[in-house]
């Protein structure tokens, strides 16, 4: 099994976690609007070996930028598809071409499936596919230079992932009016610079913060 390390400003690792519940966090007693990381999430990701790396880990560190406001930390294990582990870790995350539900002019980058009880399952799917099919949708960025055209990739895939955990995370099912949770989304905002409306919202946060303390109260 081949493994790649991914650097994140949040933290990284090979460490195997068996929990199936959001990492444990607590509310810092000095700043009472942020939350304090205990332990990481760990998360395994399942790309297809002809993605190339750039993209995996741009849209990684991506998702662990945008979730940075709230404290949270996580560990990517990022696996070979064609090779991945038997015992899955508690949270996964599968990155290929897959198209999913589709329509002529939208395609999901990101999903994730909720069970009949309305839990999300630890499963997040992200499409390489539809955010290629999203890209080449502008048509100056088709000719543009490969390792640009990854970085385009990468931060739309991230911004993508970023949503499906806060599905899992919160757990929400529905979406939200603004913030990281808003359902529709412009091209325009998934490639551009500055993450402007996806980073999680105090709303979100301290829906994130109430869940961690009945977690706690356990």
């Amino acid at each position: 099994m081949k493994w790649f390390a991914v650097d994140s400003k949040l933290t990284y690792g090979l460490g195997a976690a068996r929990d199936k519940n959001p990492p444990g966090v607590r509310r810092a007693s000095s700043e009472p609007s942020r939350l304090d990381v205990v332990t990481p999430l760990d998360i395994v990701v399942s790309a297809l070996p002809e993605i190339p790396r750039a993209i995996v880990k741009g849209a990684l560190e991506e998702a662990s930028a945008i979730w940075d406001p709230a404290s949270l930390a996580f560990r990517w294990h990022v696996v070979d598809a064609l090779n991945e582990p038997a015992d899955p870790f508690s949270v996964r995350v599968i990155l290929n071409d897959e198209v999913g539900t589709a329509y002529y002019t939208q395609r999901a980058l990101g999903w994730i499936t909720f069970g009949a009880s309305g839990a999300p399952g630890p499963v997040i799917h992200l499409s390489h596919g539809n955010a290629v099919w999203l890209l080449d949708a502008i048509g100056t960025c088709r000719s543009r230079p490969t390792r640009e055209r990854e970085m385009l990739l990468g931060r739309a895939l991230g911004r993508a992932l970023a949503h499906e955990l806060g599905h899992y995370l919160l757990p929400l099912k529905n979406h939200t009016p603004a913030g990281l949770m808003r359902g529709r989304r412009t091209r325009d905002e998934f490639f551009a610079p500055r993450r402007i409306g996806f980073e999680p919202n105090s709303q979100e946060r301290g829906i994130l913060a109430v869940r961690v303390g009945l977690q706690e109260a356990e």
